[in-house]
């Protein structure tokens, strides 16, 4: 199975290297590489499953800090770095959509997860996403 861009338009609006929000991102231990998808327009787009995945943990909902969710493949896929499992971390979405997403719910690639938002600090709906290869291991990247 090959990993999918998980968003039916691309339109990054930041990569790693933007200094508003990422310089703690890819100067942090481990260091994350970070982009931001925009999605067509101002509405919230949806995210989908880039391959067939498992949610392995929710961060944030309510007022505890900023939505994040956690979630690694299935199988190893195919990714332009090689084959290997693959985590993503996915930031921003609201509270409307991830309280219909439980930790150890399953989804098949293509299928609709949850809408990009501005959950936390920012600035207009988006995903703040992340990818690593690799399980996740405890509550975070073990390796990027």
């Amino acid at each position: 199975m090959k990993l999918l861009y998980p968003c039916k338009t691309m339109k990054i609006t930041q990569s790693y290297l933007g200094h508003y929000s990422h310089e703690p991102n890819r100067n942090g231990s481990p260091a994350d590489y970070p982009i931001d998808e925009a999605g067509v327009d101002r509405n919230r787009d949806w995210f989908y499953a880039p391959c067939d995945l498992q949610i392995a943990r929710i961060y944030g909902v309510g007022n505890s800090g900023t939505n994040t969710i956690w979630m690694t493949s299935k199988e190893p896929v195919e990714m332009p770095c090689g084959t290997d499992y693959v985590t993503i971390m996915v930031v921003h979405p609201e509270d409307d959509d991830l309280k219909n997403i439980r930790v150890g719910q399953e989804f098949k690639q293509g299928e609709r997860m949850f809408r990009e938002g501005q959950d936390g600090k920012a600035s207009g709906n988006h995903f703040h996403m992340s990818v690593a290869t690799g399980m996740i291991r405890s509550s975070g990247w073990v390796k990027n």
